[in-house]
């Protein structure tokens, strides 16, 4: 795994769902942008996105999905970065209030949700990508 850079990203971990995350360290992970937060004018811009491995199927979650949150400081929004989008993201991790949240991380968008809908072969390759088909 490299950054936009180019340059290699050390001690990544790879990890195939949220919920099997572990507490803190580095990974790299992904999943379904289910919402996002905006700051509001009078706020410090903090630009946050909750990330769960799957959208909810028709009818909704029978279950609490399990979450992790994304946090950019000094942010007020993220270029593509929106509900809908799949998303993957490389940094490190902590527990914030018994929630997973990763700070200011590296990111890949993988399709929009527009783009899954119209092309399942998009769907299908952003599963095998988020499973486990990057490199390290």
């Amino acid at each position: 795994m490299t950054t936009g850079a180019g340059q290699q990203l050390e001690g990544v971990r790879q990890c195939l769902r949220i919920e099997d995350l572990p507490s803190r360290g580095r990974v790299t992970t992904g999943g379904f942008i289910e919402y996002v937060r905006y700051p509001a004018a009078n706020q410090v811009p903090e630009f946050s996105a909750s990330i769960v491995d799957g959208p909810a199927g028709p009818g909704g979650r029978r279950a609490p999905a399990v979450r992790m949150m994304v946090v950019w400081h000094g942010q007020r929004t993220v270029p593509g970065v929106e509900q809908g989008v799949w998303l993957r993201v490389v940094g490190a991790i902590s527990q914030e209030k018994g929630i997973t949240t990763m700070y200011d991380p590296n990111y890949e968008i993988l399709a929009s949700k527009r783009e899954l809908q119209d092309n399942p072969t998009i769907k299908r390759q952003v599963k095998s990508h988020l499973d486990g088909k990057a490199t390290k």
